[in-house]
């Protein structure tokens, strides 16, 4: 199993909460559930903290995760996540977690 986290940092303007969570829920997410070989995906909530928000992508194998992310629904994705940092203000963190046999 191979987990590819998301840590999305505050909004450099917390006023625009609204405004990101719907960005967020109406596009974005829509993107992550194109990605293919995508297995489950986790959504978390962070209230308090340098993040608020958590993703965490989930795939069979690292072949999966590279597959996914080299396909062009995983560039689109990749290319919506900038497109959120820009626009709010808003750290993105991403890191990589396999789980051995």
């Amino acid at each position: 199993m191979v987990k590819l986290v998301a840590l999305w940092g505050r909004l450099r303007d917390e006023n625009s909460q609204e405004e990101f969570l719907g960005e967020y829920m109406k596009d974005h997410i829509p993107l992550v559930n194109k990605v293919p070989r995508l297995n489950s995906v986790t959504l978390s909530y962070i209230p308090n903290g340098p993040y608020s928000r958590l993703a965490e992508l989930y795939f069979s194998d690292v072949s999966s995760l590279q597959f996914a992310l080299s396909s062009p629904e995983g560039k689109a994705l990749v290319d919506h996540s900038k497109t959120l940092v820009d626009k709010f203000g808003v750290t993105l963190t991403n890191f990589i977690a396999v789980r051995g046999k």
